[in-house]
Order: structure tokens, then sequence, then C-alpha cells
């Protein structure tokens, strides 16, 4: 028996229930431990390695072994468990994570997100590649509040630190195997080993599978087809070169491929009864993404002197098409296509110094990235009738899609009002030169019938294209002096600046068709092609309505953004067992151009982050108390609502407003006996808008000033019990249980006022059978174990149109895990 094993034995991952929990830094002892005490766990969340008790910042620290326990595969299923966090990902692809309300959920090349993913000390860059299953990992830290003096870009709100394993002269490895419900199959394997005295060898791979858990009920041709499946497989491996006693180099490189179906919903308004149930839906859509990247890690270390160099190159593809109205009624077609190729590098220098008296380090990082994006969408000129009919009856019932989706009779009307008074002008200027106009030339009178033969249900396709290069510098740094035995301060201090190079180019390519006009002296209608110079169609933009730059030849926009940001923080020691810290941190996130509209630049958030906290232990290392108060007030907080003149189907843009929040996390611990282990976090979160400037499309007077930022729950609370029974015959059965309460939550990036989206509550059941050696573990789990019925998003392009999609939260998710190790 090797001591890795020894080690491995029972210490699933020095966060084993804490995980489920959130709660940062520890793990049930095994069954041989003897000290009776709380596990530490260690992370780099300030650049140096150290307890995650003696880190003056509100931290969440998850090993790999505790999530798996937990039952997650990748951050998205983390987020229930988490305090002052929302995940809530339907599309993998487009992923956007909150912290404490703040998240930026565009899908657009031109903007950044919110949340900072970072990946073995590489930011990822863009949301496309933010959220992959679990690969071999090491660990997961969650840091809350702005980051900026620790972290390369973009961690305004926090940031999330994902690391994997490193290769080890060891050799060891484990295979995984997972089956369940819906037909999942999973498996994912690691292995390490010494190649020679100073090199070592890991790789890490896993393929997994899973039909969809919702049935397709349309009169189509995919009718019967199980929807929202997983197809997805990847491999991590790195090589470990020690060259002499104080010197570390690092290669590793990634890949990861997905190819499922796309996002899925249901209509909230025209099919709300099938959000638990079948789906009507015409098209099932696909996700098609390919990520891969590389990174070389070199760490030298001298006297009290450590210096790292981190250079990446990444990048990733997609194609993803989704249905956008939830239901096969095509009076209601609308689907889009996301189209993105990206790729990035980044370069980062570390100087790190540590001594009894004074820790600090200075950094520098470089990064260059390009996207290149489509964005399709697809309707029909039905869909545009629909749209008309919407918005006409908008005043006038509570639920107008419903209405027009029942009256099958005003088909054709929507489109003859918008003939009517859209067209009209255009149609003035065109007929002038040959001494006609509207007065003697009438298009209302023309025959709803020849509208809709010259226009109904043909297919109607508008695309935007834009492109972003985005070159970002920045020096920062973090230095911690002990002023007394048990007080230490912390100053850090960032400067950053961003630049961006954008182009966005969308063409008129659909053609309204007239077919007859009427001319009042003679009071008879006439084919077009009948009266001089009036046109047989005209070419128009119903979704992006402007004609932006022509085919091969974008508008150029440019624009830079820079920022000087602190950090203080000031911890109070006690007693050995108990640490008191307050600070006070200002966070930057650049600006940007929206990629659906041709408006100028948007302003960089601005954000001041005060909190003051508690980290505890107390009956000798047995119990852990943690708590936190916060409080932020952002300026020009990036907000993302569909939006649009009146006539034009709404689609996303981003405008800044400002708003502030407060809130405050309590996790506790209890290793109540050697056998018993019980947690329990709870966090409140209150947020509103405090400025808001109008998006086009708003009524008049129309504000969010005073209502919540999206996403975020008041209320999140969670519970967890394990129990370990041990046998005389070196074997032991774990049974643990996970509760967690997350209030309602808010979607104001929709069309008008915020949709309401109902709280939920989640019981997890895991039973493990293990031998005391660590060797090999069977585990029956049960994820949703009431089959909560619940929901994790209101909205969509959809709602444009009166049709918003409800994504649905997993149902029951139950099945057999099984690892052996050696």
């Amino acid at each position: 028996m090797t001591s890795h094993k020894s080690t491995y034995r029972f210490t699933r991952g020095v966060l084993s229930l804490a995980v489920a929990t959130a709660i940062a830094g520890v793990a049930t002892p095994s069954v041989a431990q003897q000290d009776f005490a709380l596990e530490e766990i260690v992370v780099t969340a300030q650049k140096r390695a150290e307890s995650v008790d003696d880190v003056p910042i509100t931290i969440n620290a998850f090993a790999a072994d505790g999530i798996r326990e937990m039952g997650a595969q990748n951050v998205n299923d983390m987020g229930t468990f988490i305090p002052g966090v929302e995940t809530n990902v339907g599309d993998t692809s487009q992923a956007s994570f909150t912290i404490r309300g703040i998240s930026t959920n565009d899908f657009g090349s031109g903007s950044d997100p919110a949340v900072a993913v970072y990946v073995d000390g590489v930011y990822t860059g863009h949301g496309g590649s933010a959220l992959v299953n679990f690969n071999d990992i090491d660990r997961v830290e969650v840091l809350k509040g702005p980051q900026g003096t620790l972290f390369g870009r973009n961690a305004a709100a926090g940031a999330i630190s994902i690391t994997t394993k490193a290769p080890s002269q060891e050799t060891e490895g484990y295979v995984d195997v997972q089956m369940g419900n819906y037909n999942k199959q999973k498996i994912a394997m690691g292995f390490s080993t010494g190649l020679s005295d100073t090199v070592a060898f890991r790789v890490g791979g896993y393929t997994n599978k899973r039909d969809g858990f919702i049935n397709n009920a349309s009169d189509t041709g995919i009718a019967g087809d199980s929807l929202w499946t997983e197809d997805d497989h990847g491999v991590v491996a790195s090589l470990l070169w020690q060259p002499g006693e104080n010197t570390d180099v690092i290669l590793r490189g990634d890949y990861n491929k997905e190819d499922t179906d796309g996002p899925i919903g249901s209509s909230f308004t025209l099919a709300p009864d099938n959000i638990y149930d079948d789906y009507t839906t015409d098209n099932a859509g696909f996700n098609d993404r390919t990520i891969q990247g590389a990174s070389l890690t070199i760490t030298h270390g001298w006297d009290d002197f450590t210096l790292t160099s981190i250079t990446a190159q990444r990048g990733y593809e997609f194609h993803q098409n989704e249905e956008e109205d939830g239901t096969d009624n095509a009076r209601f077609f609308l689907t889009t296509d996301t189209i993105e190729d990206q790729s990035q590098f980044s370069q980062e220098f570390r100087l790190n110094f540590e001594n009894e008296d004074i820790k600090w380090f200075v950094g520098a990082s470089y990064f260059k990235d390009k996207i290149d994006q489509t964005y399709l969408v697809d309707a029909t000129t039905i869909t545009l009738d629909t749209f008309f009919l919407v918005d006409a009856f908008g005043a006038v019932f509570e639920n107008p899609a419903a209405y027009v989706a029942a009256n099958p009779q005003l088909t054709g009307g929507g489109m003859q009002g918008f003939l009517t008074t859209g067209i009209a002008p255009m149609l003035n200027a065109q007929l002038a030169p040959f001494g006609l106009s509207m007065q003697a030339v009438d298009i209302g009178n023309a025959t709803v019938s020849n509208l809709n033969a010259a226009n109904g249900g043909t297919p109607w396709q508008e695309a935007m294209h834009n492109s972003r290069e985005l070159t970002s510098y920045a020096v920062y740094g973090d230095v911690t002096y002990s002023i007394t035995d048990t007080i230490d301060a912390t100053l850090g201090l960032r400067w950053s600046k961003d630049e961006k190079d954008f182009a966005i180019q969308s063409s008129y390519t659909n053609l309204i068709q007239i077919p007859t006009l009427t001319v009042n002296a003679l009071n008879t209608s006439l084919p077009t092609s009948a009266i001089p110079g009036a046109p047989q169609a005209i070419p128009f933009g119903l979704i992006f309505f402007e004609q932006i730059g022509t085919p091969g030849n974008p508008e150029l926009k440019n624009d830079a953004w820079s920022s000087v940001d602190p950090r203080l923080v000031v911890n109070y020691r006690p007693t050995d067992d108990m640490m008191i810290f307050g600070s006070l941190a200002k966070g930057y996130k650049a600006g940007g151009f929206n990629s659906l509209g041709d408006d100028p630049s948007f302003d960089n958030e601005d954000v001041i982050n005060g909190e003051v906290g508690m980290k505890s232990k107390f009956m000798d290392g047995r119990m852990r108390l943690n708590a936190s108060y916060y409080y932020f007030e952002y300026d020009n907080l990036q907000i993302l609502k569909l939006s649009g003149p009146a006539g034009v189907i709404p689609t996303y843009n981003i405008k800044n407003a400002d708003a502030k929040g407060q809130g405050v996390e309590l996790e506790w611990q209890f290793l109540a006996t050697e056998n018993l282990m019980l947690a329990a976090n709870y966090g409140w979160t209150t947020t509103e808008y405090t400025r808001y400037e109008q998006f086009d499309g708003d009524e008049p007077g129309f504000t969010l000033v005073g209502e919540p930022l999206s996403s975020m729950p008041e209320n999140k609370f969670n519970a967890m019990a394990e129990y370990t029974f041990n046998f005389a015959n070196d074997l032991a059965f774990r049974i643990r249980g996970d509760y967690n309460y997350t209030g309602d939550r808010v979607n104001n990036s929709g069309v008008g006022a915020g949709q309401e989206i109902e709280g939920f509550q989640v019981v997890n059941l895991r039973a493990t059978l293990e031998n005391a050696a660590g060797d090999w573990s069977l585990a029956l789990y049960a994820n949703n174990l009431f089959d909560e019925e619940y929901l994790w998003d209101i909205g969509g392009t959809g709602d444009g149109i009166g049709s918003p999609v409800a994504t649905r939260g997993l149902p029951r998710m139950y099945g057999l895990q099984a690892r052996y190790n050696f």
C-alpha cells in the first residue's frame, strides 16, 4: 500500500460534505484518523499556498473527491449549494454565473463576463468555454467580491478558479464508472507516473452520455425524440520537468468536445402545462462545441522569492442552434443560430516574497483574444404577423400571445397593419417622382388574401456578423505586513487597460412582397407592375432593423478603458482559532459594444465592495463557524435587456445602470462524533437598481429603479448530515443527505417588467460502501430525490413575440457509481 493511498483513504476531498453545502475548507476525517478534528484545505487564492482558514476573503473551496460525493460534474451543479452564488445554466455554450447578484449574461462578442473563470491559472476569456465537465481536477475555489489584485482580469464580481491534478513521480491513478437513469453512462480516469528522476507525466480523460429526460410530443419528424441529452468527452494531459531542486516546469494540454441537442424549454405563455411534461417543439436544436488549450507554467524559487511564468494559448469554436419559442405552433416559429470562433493568448509573470513579517507579490499580465461571431435569427412571415398582432393586443390582453394563438382568423391582420403603417412612407417616397402618392395609391385596401398569398409562410432569416479583437494589459500586486503578532494589514493595487477593436455588419436579405395596390381614382386593385414606379417588393429588416456596413465591409469601432483599483484588508486574530477581517476593494470590468445593434460603446463597470467577516474554529477544531457581511455599489453596471424601437422584434442589448446590494453569509460545520458530520449555510442577498437608462421600446416612465437585480434569490439555505458505519473487516458504509432551499428570483432581462421565478427545494441522497484503505468505493445516489419541479430561468428571445421559454431544472437523477484507485 503506497503512502498516497493511505492519505487518500477517507479524505474525500478536504471538503467532503461542505462541498455540498459550500462550506469551505474541510472534509469528514477517515475512520483511522485519530485527532478527531475537521481537516483543512490548502488554497492558492492569494497566489501562495495557505489554509483556507487563514485567507481574509470569503471563499468556498472544494476538493475533487468531495465534489464527486456531492454529485456535481461541473460548476453549474455546484451553484445550488453555494451561498451567494447562482449558476442555473441550461446552455453550456453561453454560460453565465452570478455572484452576489452580479452577472453578465450577454452571449455577444462585444462584452465580457462579470465572473472570471480560470483553469490552472489561465483566464478562459469568454462564456463559450466557461462551463465544461470536470476532468481530473484537484480543486475548485470560488472567491466572492472584487479580486482584481489577485487575478488577471474581469473579476469585479468574483472569480472561479479550477485546478487540475499535477503529475507526480508516484505511479497511481483511478477509474470511475457511473451508470444511471436516462441511460446515463460516464467513464472517467486519471493516471500519473514518473518517466525519469526529473520527469513525470499525468493524463486524465472522460466520456459522458445521457439520453434526454423530456419527450417531444410534437407531430413532426422529430416526434418522440428525447430532448436535453448529454454527449461529451475530454482529455487533459500534463508533463512535469524538474531540472533543479527549486524549479518546476509544467506543460499542460486539454481538449473537450460536446455534441448534444440544443438548449430546450417550453413556452411559459402558450404551453404552461407542459413545462414539467412532454414538450411540443418543431426544432430540437443542437450544440456542437470544441475547446482546446495549452499552457506552460514555470516556477523557480530561491531564498524567500518565487518567480512564476504562465504562457497559454486557448480557443474554442461552436455552432449552436436553439429554439426560442418553446412550441411547435407555426405562428410562433423562431430559432437562433450562434456561430462563434475564439482564440486567445495570455502571458502572466508573478514574483512572490515571503518571510516572517511580510508577504508580497507583484504580477504583470498580457491578454490578446479574437472572436468572430455570426448570429442568425430564423422565422417566417407568419411569425412576423404574430409579432405585430401580439404587439397590438399587448395593452388589451394579459396574455396576448395566447389570444393570437387561439384566434386563427386574425392571420394576416398583423402584416397588413405593418404594411399600411410601416411601408407607406417608403412607398410615398418611391411614387412621388411619378406624380403619385398614398393619397392616390392605397395599400391599406389591398386584400388580406393577396398579402397572405405573397408573404404568408415565407422563410425569413436575418443575420448579424461581428468580431472583436481585445488587447489587455495589467500590473498588480498585493503586500501583507504583520503589524503585530495578531494583526495583519494587506494593501493591493491594480492598473488595467483594455482596448477593443469591434466590427459589425448586417444587411437586409428579405423582401416584403407588395402584391397589389388600389388606385383610388379608378377604385380598383391593380398589380404593382401595372403602376408606374410602384415597387413589387421592398427590402426590410424587422429584427436587425438597421443596415450596418455592407457585406465584406463592416462598420469599424474602437474604444479603450483603463482603471486603477485598490484593495485594503485588515485581519485580527484574538485567538489562534479565530480571525476577524475587514476589507474594502474597488473592482473594474472593461466596457464594450452591443453585438446586435449599431450603438456606441457602453462604459466600463466600477464597483466599491466593503466586507467584514469572521472565520473561527471551536471545540479543538471539531466545529467551524464563518460569517460575513458585505455591501457594494456599482457604477455603470452593464445590464442586458430585450429591446428595440416600436415595430421591430426586440433583440438583446446592453446599457449601463447603477446598482447597490448587501448581504450576509453564514457557514457552520460540526464534527459531532468521529462518525457524524453536520453542516449548514445560509445566504441573504438583497440588491436593487439605483439608476436606470431606458432602452428602446420601453414604455414612457418605465424604470427598474428599486427593482432587484436578476437571478439572485434573497434567501438561500443548505443543510447536510453524514454518518459513517465502520465494520470490523475494514469496511465503511457512509450515508449522507443534502437539503437546499432557494428562494424566489426574478429575471429583469425580458420585455417590460421582470418575470418572477418561484423558489424550490431539492434533496440529494448518497450511500457509499468503501474499504478503509481507499482502494475502491461503490455508491448509490439520487439527486433531486423527491423529483422537485422547478425552473432555472424564464425568458429568451421568444419573449419578444410573447412566448418566453421556461427552462426547467433537472428531474430526479439516480444511479450507481464505482471507483477503483491504484
